[in-house]
Order: structure tokens, then C-alpha cells, then sequence
């Protein structure tokens, strides 16, 4: 997997069919203009498709494969930009309290986009990061107001940024809900539940090894037996050269591949996304995929790389 500019992201830009009378030329000027930035964030762009409820559906591919996650856009045009500036910088947009409501109850990011058709330019914000559902029912208000910092222009960069914040919170989720069924089947299986009740022991499993597919740890090869998970030979490499680079050459061997995995987890995200923090539950299941295939190697063939002779003998120490 080769880890690229933001152009490397393929997008599936999705225009909504509109019948609402209410849409302006402006307004339509603005989702045209929203659609055609985003699609240009990537070299090859998919086409147009349609129809959806919000202005924008945004569907990611990421090495030819799609994305379980979407981002939606909704999309505010104006010729006016100055009728939405604050005295302290940046701007504000009004929206009904129920629309706000219904982005907070999907699991997808919502964009929410200002856009000014004079200037060709337009700024975001995540409304999930401002609308408080349960202070606005308790109050019965009828409308929230969204603020748009002044840096936060939506560009090239920006939505290579939260297309990978829409992946990473998918699979936070994803790695939160596996780890509750497992809890349950665990809880279950304690108080002595029927097996075939229990909830897949396998899902949290299955969600981490989908997660650093998509880092490029792992990759998936057909075999004869089929298609089964492998480590990367460069992750092997960075192994090695993160071991040798450790000062305790006697350090006991399940302490120290845990902090070698950590690292190359780590490693491989600032690669890809810097300036957005990796949740700690997707750093622990990452590691955990890297920990198991060193066992099964260390365990099965210590000549595959240096490193596994090193590690079986730290092992037998510890």
C-alpha cells in the first residue's frame, strides 16, 4: 500500500435530486461549487450518483476498496458572507434544533459547510461538536446557532483531514461495540448461557485486522486454504529496526513486543493523517494484531526474520 497526498483518495461525490422551490440560485451555485471542490480533492474522482436526503453524500474508497464510512454535507451558499461574521472572528449560521438532532443521530460525520459564491470559498464545522441534544430538549428550543472558526476553510487538505476523522471514528466505534459483545459473550458464557446465543468471539478480531488493513500493517492474500491476514513485510522491517534500537537487550519478551507494536501502530498513522490524534482503543487492537502474528511466527519459524530469534530468546527468559 503506498501511502500518498491527499490526491491518493478516491471520493464518490452524491448531489441530491431537490424538488424544495425554496432553493435559490445561490444555493444551488453553492452545492455545485462544494460538489466540485470535493471531488477534485482526488485525481479520479468516481462521478456523480444520486439521491440522498442532505445536499452532499460523500463516499471514500480507500485501495480500491470502499469505505464502510460516509461524510454528509450540508451546505449553506451566500453572496453575503458579511451578514454571517462575528465581531470576534469567524462566522454563525442558524439552524432548526430538529435538523441538528437528526445529524447527531447518525453515525456518519455531518459536515455543515458556509459557503460564499463571491469569493469561491467556504468554511466548516461539525455540528456533533456543538449542538447539546440534551440541554436543547430539556429546553424546547427551536433553533441552535453553529460557529465557523475563521481558520477552518474548507480545502484540498481539510477534506483529506475529515475523511480520515469520518474512518477513524467508524472504526472507534466499530472497536468499542466488538469489545462490549465480547464482554457480554464473556459474561454469558460465566453464568453458563447457551454457546449459540453468545455474540461472535471473533467480531473484535475481525475489526482490528480491518483497521490496520487500512494503515497498511496487514494486507490480504489469497491462499489455497483462502484469503488470510499477513503482516506486511516492511512492518516486519520497522520490528526490526525498532528491537534493535531498544538500550535493555534483556528486556522480558512480552513486555517489549508490546511496546514494539505500540510503536509501529503509531508509526504508520503519522504517515498517513498527523495532525489527528489515534483513539488509544485503536492503538491497543492494532498492536494486538501485530503481538499475535509475532507469537505465531516466533513460535512456528525463528528464522523468518532476526528479530524472531532475538524475541524467542527474551521470551524464554521472561
Amino acid at each position: 500500500m503506498k501511502l500518498g497526498p491527499p490526491s491518493s483518495l478516491q471520493l464518490s461525490v452524491s448531489r441530491t435530486v431537490t424538488q424544495d422551490p425554496d432553493k435559490t440560485e445561490i444555493a444551488e451555485q453553492a452545492i455545485s461549487d462544494v460538489a466540485d471542490l470535493l471531488a477534485d480533492a482526488d485525481s479520479t474522482p468516481e462521478g456523480i450518483v444520486t439521491v440522498f436526503d442532505e445536499d452532499l453524500l460523500v463516499q471514500t474508497n480507500h485501495g480500491f476498496q470502499m469505505d464502510a464510512s460516509r461524510l454528509w454535507v450540508q451546505v449553506e451558499g451566500t453572496n453575503e458572507i458579511d451578514d454571517y461574521r462575528l465581531q470576534n472572528g469567524g462566522f454563525r449560521l442558524s439552524i432548526p434544533f430538529e435538523q441538528a438532532m437528526r445529524w447527531m443521530r447518525t453515525l456518519d460525520l455531518v459536515l455543515l459547510v458556509l459557503w460564499d459564491t463571491a469569493e469561491q470559498v467556504g468554511w466548516y464545522a461539525l455540528p456533533a461538536e456543538q449542538v447539546d441534544p440534551i440541554k436543547g430538549v430539556n429546553s424546547g428550543q427551536s433553533s441552535v446557532t453553529i460557529r465557523f472558526a475563521e481558520n477552518d476553510i474548507l480545502s484540498k487538505e481539510a477534506v483529506n483531514t475529515l475523511i480520515w476523522r469520518s474512518r477513524l471514528e467508524h472504526h472507534r466505534l466499530l472497536a468499542l461495540s466488538s469489545r462490549d459483545a465480547q464482554a457480554v459473550g464473556e459474561e454469558k458464557e460465566r453464568k453458563g448461557a447457551k454457546k449459540k446465543r453468545e455474540p461472535q468471539p471473533h467480531a473484535r478480531v475481525l475489526t482490528a485486522m480491518d483497521f490496520t488493513d487500512l494503515l497498511g500493517i496487514t494486507e490480504r492474500r489469497r491462499e489455497p486454504g483462502g484469503m488470510k491476514y499477513q503482516v506486511r513485510d516492511e512492518i516486519w522491517q520497522e520490528c526490526e529496526e525498532i528491537n534493535n534500537a531498544m538500550p535493555d537487550p534483556n528486556e522480558g519478551w512480552r513486555h517489549r513486543r508490546k511496546k514494539i507494536a505500540y510503536e509501529v501502530v503509531e508509526r504508520r498513522w503519522g504517515m498517513i493523517e498527523p495532525k489527528l490524534d489515534l483513539p488509544s482503543v485503536l492503538i491497543e487492537d492494532g498492536a494486538a494484531v501485530i503481538i499475535s502474528r509475532m507469537q505465531e511466527v516466533a513460535d512456528t519459524d525463528d528464522e523468518v526474520m532476526g528479530v524472531f530469534t532475538a524475541w524467542q530468546m527474551h521470551r524464554q527468559k521472561s
